[in-house]
């Protein structure tokens, strides 16, 4: 019986060669946009799970509010750099905790004979303990523990030192400060936020150790000249250059909802009474595996939504696929008036109304098959383009993973119901005799 079906699906999709064309170009566009949304939000929510201790990493996050100004955002992954050793005091259940920072995408860096400009950040000596960077040479743990240490990429070590062995060597950087290279490390792979998506908040070709940083810092912008005797100055609580990263301990002596809680009342602790009059500010917490899927835009965007850009993502991709399902719909109905007489000859032979409707939707289940596999090449086809735009390579959390390959066989199922259900439902319900007296009727409801 099967083959039966088969034969006369095929059959039936040869004698209209320009309307199956077109059903199935829709439907691949709509698989397409669809598959695609689902390998970015994928790319997201994969993140950073290469790195071992990444479940018990989390992100101290902002979330500022100024009183006089219709100015806010919520949630933005960079806090006050004197943050990190109030916490670490507060909560001495935590393992370890380190900053990070951004000093510059286009960073002076130069060797006497070469120089050139390069994303710059800096971070604690903790960092390298939290995150086990792919070294190929130096210290993987102990690399930025001395003062006005480097560790460069692969890529700007050959750059900057050709075939030379570059550990040991000096950099001069920013034009001011001297460091010397401790450790070379291969490409992060992807997806991290370390990565080179739009999304990653924490691209660099150089990592410094924090103190370049903080002398950067100072050159850039000079103190004022105070007194011998004068106080120091006020902690500034409203400059949030880093990204402070706590790693919680394996043994759940610290978990990640006590760690909030004590986060959220960290501003009434700490922030000065005048600050606090100025502007609203709050802590939170966030999992590092999150931080790539923050959008920078996330916070004033959908501040005041539920939605994120992940979700907004899957809604306009169902959405197009929707809209797909529905155009194969209307063809298939109208098409299905010219085979009125046939369904008719069927049902008086002795067909009932369940092998109608098998037999159609085997067909939306052929035009299905063909239209991923139209989708599939057009999602290979997008995939430079789309990482070319904003870094993210769709193919990585498509055709090497096993569970996009399920996730494909049930979106078929989906769409061959979703576009194949009602024009088979229609069909079926056609009387032998009104069909075999005219060849053409009117179907279904206006």
């Amino acid at each position: 019986m099967f083959k039966h079906y088969l034969l006369v699906a095929l059959l039936n999709l040869r004698r209209s060669p320009v309307v199956t064309a077109v059903n199935v170009l829709t439907l691949a566009l709509g698989l397409t946009s669809f598959v695609t949304a689902y390998a970015v939000v994928a790319f997201w929510g994969s993140a950073d799970r290469q790195f071992a201790k990444a479940d018990r990493i989390y992100v101290l996050t902002t979330s500022l509010s100024v009183r006089s100004l219709d100015f806010s955002f919520h949630d933005d992954p960079h806090v006050p750099s004197v943050m990190a050793a109030y916490v670490k005091t507060e909560f001495p259940g935590i393992e370890a905790i380190a900053r990070a920072t951004v000093m510059d995408q286009q960073f002076m860096v130069s060797t006497g004979a070469q120089s050139l400009r390069l994303r710059g950040a800096a971070a604690d000596a903790e960092f390298l303990r939290l995150f086990d960077l792919p070294f190929l040479e130096g210290d993987a743990e102990h690399a930025l523990d001395a003062p006005r240490s480097v560790v460069l990429t692969k890529e700007y070590a050959t750059k900057l030192f050709g075939t030379a062995d570059p550990l040991g060597k000096s950099l001069r950087l920013a034009n001011t400060v001297d460091a010397t290279v401790t450790g070379v490390i291969d490409a992060i792979r992807e997806p991290s936020h370390m990565g080179r998506s739009v999304s990653a908040t924490l691209k660099f070709d150089l990592l410094a150790s924090y103190d370049v940083a903080q002398a950067v810092r100072r050159l850039e912008q000079p103190p004022a000249s105070r007194p011998p005797d004068a106080p120091p100055p006020p902690e500034n609580w409203f400059s949030t250059p880093d990204i402070t990263y706590v790693l919680l301990p394996a043994d759940g002596r610290l978990t990640p909802a006590a760690l909030q809680a004590g986060i959220a009342t960290f501003a009434e602790r700490h922030v000065p009474a005048p600050m606090r009059k100025f502007a609203d500010e709050r802590f939170g917490t966030m999992a590092v595996t999150d931080l790539l899927s923050r959008q920078p835009f996330d916070a004033w965007i959908f501040a005041r939504s539920d939605i994120s850009l992940g979700a907004l993502l899957w809604v306009l991709g169902a959405l197009v696929l929707a809209v797909a399902c529905i155009n194969y719909a209307n063809l298939a109905t109208a098409r299905a008036q010219r085979r009125a007489r046939e369904v008719g000859l069927r049902k008086a032979v002795g067909a009932r109304t369940g092998d109608v409707m098998r037999q159609y939707l085997l067909e939306a289940g052929l035009l299905a098959g063909l239209s991923t596999c139209a989708a599939l090449l057009g999602l290979l086809a997008v995939a430079p383009v789309v990482q070319n735009a904003i870094g993210i390579d769709v193919r990585l959390e498509t055709f090497p993973r096993p569970v996009f390959w399920l996730f494909l066989c049930a979106l078929v199922a989906v769409v061959t119901l979703a576009a194949g259900a009602y024009p088979a439902f229609v069909l079926s319900r056609v009387r032998p005799v009104t069909a075999m007296r005219v060849g053409r009727l009117a179907l279904g409801p206006k």
